[in-house]
C-alpha cells in the first residue's frame, strides 16, 4: 500500500479492515426499504429541512471517523478542508482548497517507507517523499484524482448527504431527531465516507441529529459495533472564501499516477 492509500481508503477503516466491495456486500442483511413521506407535524417534516443541509453553501465543519478526522469550510464555489488520516505507522494530511475555480493541494505523508525514499532506488517514491512535504501548494486537476476524498465534491463535502437521502426519520422535535437509514442502494465513495465498508455494519443502521432554530444540522452521531461517525456544522452563512495559496505549482503528471496507485 503505498503511503497515501489511506486517503483514498477513506473514513471506515478499509484499509486494516480486509474489505472489498464484494465482501461489503455479502455482509449486508435483507432490509425492506423504507421510503420517508413528509407529512406536516411529523418528524419526517423535520427531516426534509435537515436533508438540505449538507448542500447548504455556506458552513463551517469537524467530523471524526474510525481512522480520520477532518475541518473545514465551503463558501460558493470555494472552500478549505484539512484531512488527517492514520494507518499503522502512516499519518497522512490532505489540505485542499477551491478558489475561484481553481484546485489547490499539498499532501503531508509520514511514513517508514518516506524515511527511506533518500536511499530509495524507486524514483517516483523519492519524487512523492520531496513534493508531499507538508508545506509545498500544487494546482491539481480534480478528474484525475481517482480519490473522491481528494476530489472534493462541493455539493457534498463530507458524503453525509448520500446518507441523509435515504433517511427515515423516526423520532423528532424542534431540537433533535433520530431515525434509521437504509444503505442498500448506496455504494462506493461519496466525499470522506465508504460506503461499502459502512454496509459490513449492517444494511439497515441508526443515527440521531440536532438541529439549530432554523432546523439546520448541528451535529450528526452514528454508531455501530464497526464505526462510529460525529459530524458537527457551524456557522451557516459567515464563512468568507479563503485565499489562494502563494507560489502554487502544477502537479507533476507522474504524481497523479502515484496519489492513484
Amino acid at each position: 500500500m503505498s503511503a497515501a492509500a489511506v486517503l483514498l481508503c477513506t473514513a471506515a477503516g478499509c484499509a486494516h479492515s480486509g474489505s472489498t466491495p464484494a465482501k461489503a456486500a455479502a455482509a449486508v442483511a435483507p432490509t425492506v426499504s423504507v421510503a420517508p413521506v413528509a407529512t406536516a407535524g411529523t418528524p419526517q417534516e423535520l427531516l426534509a429541512a435537515l436533508q438540505k443541509s449538507p448542500q447548504q453553501k455556506n458552513y463551517a465543519f469537524t467530523l471524526k471517523l474510525p481512522d480520520l478526522t477532518a475541518k473545514g469550510t465551503v463558501e460558493p464555489g470555494a472552500a478549505d478542508v484539512t484531512v488527517v488520516s492514520k494507518y499503522d505507522d502512516e499519518t497522512d494530511t490532505a489540505e485542499i482548497r477551491v478558489v475561484g475555480g481553481t484546485r489547490y493541494m499539498r499532501l503531508g505523508v509520514k511514513s517508514k517507507d518516506f524515511d527511506k525514499a533518500k536511499s530509495s532506488s524507486d524514483l517516483a517514491l523519492r519524487s512523492a517523499a520531496k513534493l508531499f512535504n507538508g508545506k509545498t501548494w500544487f494546482t491539481v486537476d480534480p478528474k484525475r484524482l481517482k480519490s473522491a476524498l481528494l476530489a472534493l465534491n462541493l455539493e457534498d463535502v463530507t458524503g453525509l448527504g448520500q446518507f441523509l437521502k435515504n433517511a427515515h426519520a423516526d423520532l423528532g422535535t424542534t431540537a433533535q431527531m433520530s431515525g434509521t437509514v437504509n444503505l442498500t442502494p448506496m455504494h462506493g465513495q461519496h466525499g470522506m465516507v465508504d460506503y461499502d465498508v459502512l454496509k459490513q455494519a449492517g444494511a439497515l443502521q441508526t443515527f440521531t441529529a440536532a438541529l439549530d432554530a432554523q432546523n439546520r444540522l448541528v451535529e450528526f452521531t452514528q454508531d455501530s459495533d464497526r464505526a462510529n461517525w460525529d459530524f458537527k456544522f457551524t456557522g451557516y452563512d459567515a464563512q468568507q472564501p479563503p485565499a489562494a495559496p502563494a507560489g502554487a505549482k502544477a502537479l507533476p503528471a507522474p504524481m497523479y499516477d502515484w496519489i492513484n496507485d
